[in-house]
C-alpha cells in the first residue's frame, strides 16, 4: 500500500497499526479494499462499524451503469455483423481488384466512402502538392532539383488503373474528370445529410428508451440474466421503443445506395478511391521527408496538410473508416432478427457517435418530424 493510499485510509478514522492489520491480510491497492465489507473491515482492524463503513463505501468499485452495458454489448453485436474492413492501403487495393461491378457490395460501399471522403481532404491534390514543395525546397536552397523529383514524376505518370480495369474486366475508356466529378456530386448532394438524419434518429430511440429505463437495478438484473448478451427482454417494467421507423429511414438510405451506384456508379468509385490510395501511397516513400526538406515523416505531414488545406494525417482515414463501417451496419440491419436488433442498434449508434458531422457537411440534430420525432418510436 503506497503512503497516498495510505494516508487517505487514515483519513477516514483508522489508525496507523490498523492499516498495517490491513496490509497483514494483502491489502496494497484501492481494489484491494473495494472486495471488503464492512464486517471485514471492522474484524479485521478491530475499528468501529460506522469507520468500517466509511471505508467501504469510499473505496467500493463503481457499478456498471445501464448505458455501459448496453454500449458494450451493442458494439459486440456491430463486431459479429459487419465485414471486416481493410488494414491498410495495399490490402485496400487487392480489395478494390476482387470487388465486382454488377451487384453492389461492401467493398463498393467503402469505395465511394473512401473516394468522397478522400475528396473532401484534397488527397487527389498530393501529387501536385508533392512536386510543387520538391522544386521550391530545391530552389531555396539554390540547388538543382534532387533525382528524387524526376523519379516522383515517373511514379505519378505510372499510377494508372490498368491492373484494376483488367481485374474488372472492363475497358475503363469511359473513365473520365466528367464522370468522376458526377459521382461525387453525387455523393454530396445530401447523401451524408441523410446518414446524420439517421443518426439523429437513432438517438432519437436511445433517448426514448434510456428515459424510459424507470429501475435501473431491475435493468442490471435483467442484463445479467439475459443470455444473448443484453437486455432484449429486460421487464414488464421497461419501455423498449419500436424500430420500425429505423428499419424503414434504413431502407431509404439503400434505396439511395442504389441510386448512387446507378450506371457506371460502382467502377467510377472504384476507381477513384484506387486513384486515391495509391496518392496516399507516395506518402510512405521513405526518402520524401528528406527531400522535401524535413527531418521526420511527421513534420512533413504537417506541412503538406498545411499545403493542401486539409490533414492527411490519422484523423482522415480513421473518418473513413467509422463512416465505412456506419453505412454498412445501415445495410446490413435489414438482416439482423429481433433478438439482436436493440443490440445491434445500440452499437450502430455508438459508432454514429464517433463521427464527426461536421467534416461531411452534415451535423446530428434531432427533429419533431414524422421520422425523427422520439414519438414515432413510441409503442
Amino acid at each position: 500500500m503506497d503512503e497516498s493510499l495510505q494516508n487517505q485510509v487514515v483519513g477516514l478514522g483508522l489508525s496507523l497499526i490498523q492499516v498495517e492489520k490491513l496490509k497483514a491480510e494483502g491489502v496494497v491497492s484501492e481494489s484491494d479494499i473495494g472486495k471488503l465489507t464492512a464486517a471485514e473491515v471492522k474484524e479485521i482492524t478491530g475499528c468501529g462499524l460506522v469507520t468500517a463503513k466509511k471505508v467501504v463505501e469510499v473505496f467500493a468499485p463503481v457499478p456498471e451503469t445501464v448505458e455501459t452495458a448496453i454500449v458494450r454489448a451493442g458494439e459486440a453485436a456491430m463486431v459479429e455483423v459487419l465485414p471486416a474492413l481493410p488494414d491498410g492501403n495495399k490490402s485496400f487495393i487487392e480489395m478494390l481488384k476482387t470487388g465486382g461491378i454488377l451487384l453492389v457490395d461492401p467493398i463498393n460501399v467503402l469505395a465511394a466512402v473512401s473516394a468522397s471522403i478522400s475528396t473532401r481532404f484534397n488527397v487527389d491534390k498530393i501529387p501536385k502538392v508533392l512536386l510543387e514543395m520538391m522544386e521550391e525546397y530545391a530552389e531555396s536552397q539554390d540547388k538543382p532539383a534532387p533525382k528524387m523529383f524526376y523519379d516522383l514524376e515517373k511514379i505519378i505518370v505510372a499510377l494508372d488503373h490498368g491492373d484494376l480495369f483488367k481485374a474488372l474486366n472492363i475497358s475503363g475508356h469511359f473513365m473520365n474528370k466528367e464522370n468522376k466529378k458526377r459521382f461525387l456530386d453525387k455523393m454530396d448532394s445530401d447523401f451524408w445529410k441523410a446518414l446524420a438524419s439517421f443518426q439523429a434518429q437513432l438517438e432519437s430511440w436511445w433517448d426514448i428508451w434510456t428515459g424510459e429505463l424507470q429501475n435501473a437495478g431491475i435493468a442490471m438484473m435483467a442484463f445479467r440474466n439475459d443470455k444473448s448478451g443484453v437486455g432484449d427482454d429486460l421487464s414488464a417494467e421497461l419501455s423498449r421503443p419500436d424500430s420500425g421507423t429505423l428499419r424503414a429511414a434504413a431502407e431509404v438510405i439503400i434505396n439511395r445506395i442504389n441510386k448512387l451506384f446507378a450506371g457506371r456508379g460502382i467502377p467510377t468509385a472504384m476507381t477513384i478511391a484506387y486513384d486515391m490510395t495509391q496518392n496516399r501511397e507516395l506518402l510512405e516513400i521513405k526518402e520524401l521527408p528528406q527531400a522535401l526538406g524535413f527531418g521526420d515523416k511527421e513534420q512533413m505531414l504537417k506541412a503538406i496538410s498545411k499545403n493542401l488545406g486539409a490533414s492527411v494525417e490519422a484523423d482522415s482515414v480513421e473518418l473513413e473508416k467509422n463512416v465505412a463501417l456506419f453505412l454498412l451496419g445501415i445495410m446490413k440491419l435489414s438482416e439482423v432478427d429481433s433478438a439482436h436488433e436493440r443490440r445491434y442498434l445500440i452499437g450502430l449508434r455508438r459508432l454514429g457517435k464517433l463521427i464527426d458531422w461536421s467534416k461531411l457537411g452534415a451535423d446530428v440534430r434531432r427533429s419533431g418530424g414524422p421520422t425523427s420525432g422520439s414519438d414515432s418510436f413510441r409503442r
